[in-house]
């Protein structure tokens, strides 16, 4: 998927209006970071997932810029140049995709309630959508 597809679809996941979103992808990053920025001001965290990502530069520009967010981002590649933890998996089943997201949920913010009940983390339904906590 190119950038300009994925930030659109970021900044519909993050609730910005339809006619809010800019035509250019400049602008669109712009305005991605600035709802990041302002979610992180009201003291809400972003778990952005990043999946199949082909190289560093297909995803690079969609990081969170702060340490507040965090990304987790999916490749058949180590992408070296992100500075990232290499976690070296195979094919998960739920159960263990569960206890991953879990474990990466409690460390990073370990008051979190679905980072004690693993049941709220098992998807009922295929949908795109950003975990805020």
């Amino acid at each position: 998927m190119e950038i300009a597809s994925t930030v659109t679809v970021l900044l519909r996941a993050l609730g910005v209006a339809e006619e809010e979103i800019p035509p250019g992808t400049e602008e669109q990053l712009a305005v991605y970071h600035g709802a990041l920025a302002e979610m992180a001001a009201r003291g809400q965290h972003v778990l952005v997932v990043l999946d199949n990502a082909a190289d560093a530069s297909q995803v690079q520009r969609l990081l969170p810029g702060d340490s507040v967010h965090r990304a987790m981002v999916t490749s058949r590649r180590a992408l070296v140049s992100l500075g990232a933890r290499l976690v070296d998996l195979d094919v998960l089943d739920e159960t263990r995709a569960v206890s991953l997201l879990a474990t990466a949920l409690r460390d990073a913010r370990h008051s979190d309630p679905r980072a004690r009940d693993e049941d709220a983390l098992v998807p009922h339904q295929a949908t795109f959508a950003p975990s805020v906590w």
